[in-house]
């Protein structure tokens, strides 16, 4: 659409530089309307014909392209705020509704009326604690960094403790090793772990013998930290796909959740300036890399 609507009325301008190409002479296009610089180099061949030409789109349009991008993801973004938003108190709505008529006609409804209501509850449930997520992870997005040393070994182990709390009965072997202190933000680094640690202990739920290791390295410039477990793993031919929003490897009926810890983990390492990757096999395990800086 960007080049429909900028170039094609630079392209007579453009027509004539390719005239003048083919007829061995060098061009340049400044064209204001199209907010783009053009290069145009004659090709020769071997017997010093001209062949064809080189078209250069040269820095300009570039910056303004970038301009154009950041605009439109900043629109994007707002969008998604907006919906979020005005999704939540109708989904509430919904519910709440749908759970007052199941509770004041619950003998007289039919069994499949008190389903389907049912599925209207869960339903608008889970779009309202999506458009609730969407909304605190661009909250985060834009909260400033409170950058402090952290002990990420000392917050590893008490992010754990505090998310075995939902399943206590569980016996799990956690392994953690010496990991190095970083620059950070402490809250969003401990809703890192938080979500990392949290997703190892759900994957692992199947598992007879369940192990997670949080294991970390300092390397160049870069703080490496790896969580790493042997639960249900993932295909990775779909890893791509991990880290975005409302994504899910397995089914709700084998593991809960919203497929929405992995975006929010992603989002809050790349505000710090960091990365993330995933390694699995399906019934293998997986592990968790992410970089912060130095």
């Amino acid at each position: 659409e960007y080049f429909a609507q900028r170039w094609l009325p630079a392209w007579p301008a453009m027509n004539g530089c390719l005239e003048r190409v083919y007829r061995g002479v060098a061009a340049r296009l400044d064209d204001q309307q199209a907010s783009a610089t053009f290069s145009f180099v004659p090709v020769r061949d071997e017997l010093g014909a001209i062949g064809g030409a080189i078209v250069t789109l040269l820095e300009p349009t570039a910056t303004s392209l970038r301009d154009e991008l950041a605009r439109t993801k900043a629109d994007l973004e707002q969008y998604g705020r907006m919906i979020a938003h005005d999704f939540r108190s109708p989904m509430r709505t919904i519910e709440q509704m749908a759970k007052i008529v199941l509770d004041d006609n619950a003998e007289q409804l039919p069994p499949r009326a008190a389903s389907l209501l049912n599925h209207v509850v869960s339903g608008a449930s889970k779009l309202a604690m999506r458009a609730d997520l969407v909304s605190r992870i661009e909250s985060l997005s834009r909260h400033s960094l409170s950058r402090q040393t952290v002990d990420v070994t000392a917050l590893a182990r008490k992010t754990f403790d505090e998310v075995r709390v939902a399943e206590p009965d569980r016996e799990v072997e956690f392994i953690i090793g010496d990991l190095p202190a970083a620059d950070a933000d402490f809250d969003l680094l401990r809703l890192i772990l938080n979500s990392l640690l949290s997703n190892a202990l759900k994957f692992t739920r199947k598992v007879e013998h369940a192990r997670i290791e949080v294991n970390g390295w300092r390397e160049g410039d870069q703080l490496i930290y790896s969580i790493k477990d042997n639960g249900a793993g993932f295909d990775p031919k779909y890893a791509g796909r991990l880290f975005g929003f409302f994504q899910r490897m397995h089914s709700e009926e084998e593991f809960e959740g919203l497929g929405m810890g992995l975006a929010m983990a992603r989002r809050l390492i790349e505000r710090h300036g960091g990365t993330i990757r995933a390694e699995a096999q399906k019934n293998h395990g997986a592990e968790f890399r992410f970089t912060l800086p130095v």
